[in-house]
């Protein structure tokens, strides 16, 4: 039963949390080029109503990205799947998901790249 539930868990961080990321990341890309956009026409961003929307709908997600808690326990999470992955031998690796590795160093990199590196979040014993 702790096996199945595990791995719910982990596929619903892969189909909810991680896509997220990636959201994100695209709309931060496209803020900047915006910003550029405006600016070297003259424009003011604080005016031009398509950035403000933008950058209202960024700041949403900035909310929920930028949870301490969240991404302190999806770090405590995928610490334990780094612990279950490690100690297996290859032919019992390729039984397992392949979204696991992936999706923890997606996590990881989001961590160090895009929050930086907070020692709360980085530390899987707390």
């Amino acid at each position: 039963m702790y096996t199945a539930v595990f791995f719910m868990a982990l596929r619903a961080v892969n189909l909810g949390f991680h896509p997220l990321t990636g959201t994100y990341e695209g709309f931060n890309r496209h803020l900047g080029h915006m910003h550029y956009q405006i600016r070297s026409r003259g424009g003011d961003i604080n005016t031009d109503p398509q950035f403000i929307r933008l950058h209202t709908a960024m700041l949403g997600f900035e909310v929920f990205m930028a949870d301490t808690e969240l991404l302190t326990d999806l770090v405590k999470l995928y610490s334990v799947v780094a612990e279950l992955l490690l100690p297996l031998t290859p032919s019992e690796l390729k039984d397992m998901p392949e979204f696991f590795v992936s999706d923890l160093v997606d996590l990881l990199l989001f961590v160090v790249k895009d929050r930086g590196v907070d020692e709360k979040v980085s530390e899987p014993g707390e």
